[in-house]
């Protein structure tokens, strides 16, 4: 979110806007058909027309005029349409203005009439680009592409409303559920189908909705309170992206966002771009955590099988997500700003979807170019991390003190790296500062040192579980660690103290720099320091506030972000990752109006998105992504393998959690979806 420099600039933006307009006219005047229409309309008296261009066309800086008013034409309702709307834009700054003119003026010289308002823009210093579009007049056409689509999706919704009927009929199979335990009737409903029944089955709405819905969980599931952390930062990431939209929406009251980060919101505001982190964090401890078990027999079969189980998690949710963009996103909405979608998510994706099926988004294509749905580069960056962490784990079986110098070596090669690219190219501590942050924002070179960390912790976590049963764990680092902090419970409460502390101390001296927006606070070798050490700093402050819960103590922590209600929502927030974006886009691009933001109403726009980006991730999660996990169950694990070497360890399989867009694998119940 860059609310700084000549984003803000309002003189000179209102200058360059009349310069504009003027140049606009002369321009359009090339075409004399749409100077005849104009001359036409005052001379024939035909004032509805002057009438509603006059009003529908914007008086000012981001003023986007009526675009209903013009489109409709009223006071000529039984004539042909006569006027169309164009946006004009200052790309890709939120700089616009909405004009309303005669049909005529739907010009061939588009492209003269860019590249002369392209030269104003630049000759006023802002190094932008006029972008002409004429959203009433050029329509999405339905392609080859969209019917191959919309068929896809219809057998899709077939296939899933055929297992329903499978479920609650005899087809593929009888069970008699006399006599069965509650619990234990989805297990014999699998069992007395064919392959086949399971096949529909897997994609039954209602069963999928009832397994969501179902979370028992054991009085000793400490991990639980991941579930809450879960939740919490998905709700926190939508809240950032809803600030950072800012910067490329029209919005009447430029000179007040600002305010938004120098006043006491901004701590909020910065402390949402942590959340990624603590994501990460969660990947890497339950990976590790998971992962042990499974490669301390060294089976090359075991090995391969977690990659193949990665891919086949994240790559067909990633597939069918996309297909959905690109045959239904044109078609859902209109306005003066609707050709964003396809300018920033259709077009992008049609072009670059390869990229994300591949995990390479976060590299190609570099900027100018628009990628496709540039959120996902975290997803890329943590399959990039994943599939280092096999090969730590593997080594740490075979060595457990090369486990954690390997470990240590990694952290320590992120920091050094975001050190050195940090005084090399003169990164500002704060974000919105950085011209350039996509460098060590976004890249996974700059950002695996919280990940890394939350595997450290995950090792130790799991050599505190082992060393309970087992002796030759009862020495080691995470039993003297986790150990300690259960048999401690003043350990505890100073551990929540200095976490939380750890965390607030990272944001709140965030907050000193960009308190003021104008100039840099901080000299450059402190925000080196900075940058290179916040973040795995951030998650080892988390890490130490968790413990407690963790270990069984802290039960009114455990309470609050423990509690069964999370589990159904921590399920879908891989789902709500992917669709929140979409929900933004697809609301802001059909305002007809320049948007005037103050801090409740960017409040309100966050619970009306969180809520709504969780209510159609709740229909795309049961007939996307809990399909794919159980089809992935019946073709390679099917129930006679159960007690294979991929299987869950005991431990893991009662514990309430779920596989979200962070972990490396899927954690379950036996019946979850």
């Amino acid at each position: 979110m860059r609310l700084s420099g000549k984003c803000l600039d309002g003189s000179r933006y209102h200058f360059a806007l009349l310069a504009l307009i003027v140049m606009l006219s002369r321009t359009f005047a090339q075409d004399q058909s749409c100077m005849d229409s104009i001359f036409g309309s005052i001379t024939s008296g035909n004032q509805g027309n002057l009438l509603t261009m006059a009003i529908s066309t914007g008086k000012g800086i981001n003023d986007l005029g009526e675009y209903d008013f013009c489109i409709n034409n009223p006071g000529t309702a039984f004539k042909a349409k006569e006027l169309t709307y164009v946006t004009i834009q200052a790309f890709p700054y939120p700089l616009y203005i909405g004009v309303c003119l005669p049909l005529s003026c739907n010009s061939k010289n588009t492209q003269i009439i860019q590249d002369a308002l392209s030269k104003l823009i630049i000759s006023q210093g802002i190094p932008a680009s006029a972008l002409i579009v004429f959203p009433d007049s050029e329509p999405p056409t339905v392609q080859a592409i969209n019917w191959i689509g919309f068929f896809a999706f219809c057998l899709l919704i077939a296939i899933c409303l055929l297992g329903i009927i499978v479920e609650y009929s005899n087809l593929f199979g009888r069970v008699d559920y006399e006599g069965i335990e509650d619990s234990k009737q989805d297990k014999a409903l699998v069992d007395s189908k064919n392959t086949l029944g399971k096949f529909f089955l897997s994609f039954s709405f209602s069963r999928n909705l009832r397994k969501m819905f179902w979370t028992p969980q054991r009085s000793d599931d400490y991990l639980s309170v991941l579930n809450g952390l879960r939740v919490i930062s998905i709700a926190y990431i939508v809240f950032g992206h809803i600030h950072e939209a800012f910067e490329s929406l029209p919005v009447i009251n430029t000179q007040s966002l600002p305010e938004l980060l120098t006043s006491w919101y901004g701590i909020f505001v910065m402390g949402a771009f942590y959340s990624v982190d603590t994501f990460f964090f969660l990947s890497a401890f339950l990976g590790a955590y998971l992962m042990i078990p499974k490669l301390q027999g060294g089976k090359i079969f075991t090995f391969v099988m977690i990659y193949v189980h990665r891919f086949i998690r994240l790559v067909p949710t990633l597939a069918v997500f996309l297909a959905f963009l690109i045959t239904f996103l044109n078609f859902m909405g209109s306005g003066p700003l609707w050709y964003f979608t396809d300018l920033v998510v259709v077009q992008p994706c049609k072009k670059y979807w390869w990229t994300i099926l591949t995990f390479s988004n976060n590299f190609h294509p570099s900027p100018p170019e628009i990628p496709c749905l540039s959120i996902l580069w975290y997803i890329a960056n943590d399959m990039m991390f994943f599939m280092i962490l096999p090969f730590v784990i593997l080594l740490y079986c075979r060595n457990k003190l090369a486990g954690y110098s390997m470990t240590g070596l990694l952290i320590l090669a992120n920091i050094i790296t975001v050190f050195t690219l940090s005084e090399k190219n003169h990164h500002s501590m704060a974000k919105v500062k950085d011209t350039n942050n996509r460098e060590i924002y976004h890249m996974p070179y700059s950002r695996f040192g919280a990940y890394f960390v939350g595997c450290l912790f995950g090792m130790f976590y799991y050599e505190w579980k082992q060393s309970k049963t087992n002796p030759n764990y009862q020495r080691s680092p995470g039993a003297f660690l986790y150990g300690s902090i259960e048999s401690s419970r003043i350990l505890r409460i100073f551990l929540h103290f200095l976490g939380a502390g750890i965390i607030l101390f990272l944001v709140m001296i965030t907050y000193t720099e960009t308190r003021v927006l104008d100039k840099i606070i901080w000299p450059q070798m402190a925000s080196n320091f900075f940058n290179a050490l916040h973040r795995p700093i951030f998650v080892i402050g988390l890490a130490l506030f968790l413990s407690g819960p963790m270990v069984g103590g802290s039960k009114f922590v455990r309470f609050i972000l423990g509690g069964s209600a999370w589990a159904p929502w921590a399920k879908i927030t891989f789902m709500v990752y992917l669709v929140h974006d979409i929900v933004l886009t697809w609301y802001y691009t059909q305002t007809r109006q320049a948007l005037y933001i103050t801090k409740r109403v960017a409040i309100y726009y966050w619970f009306a998105a969180l809520i709504l980006s969780f209510l159609l991730s709740i229909p795309a999660a049961l007939i996307i992504e809990s399909p794919i996990l159980q089809l992935e169950k019946l073709l390679l694990f099917p129930p006679k393998s159960s007690k294979g070497h991929f299987h869950k360890p005991p431990e893991a399989e009662n514990q309430r959690l779920y596989d979200t867009e962070v972990n490396s694998e899927t954690i379950e119940t036996p019946s979850a979806s």
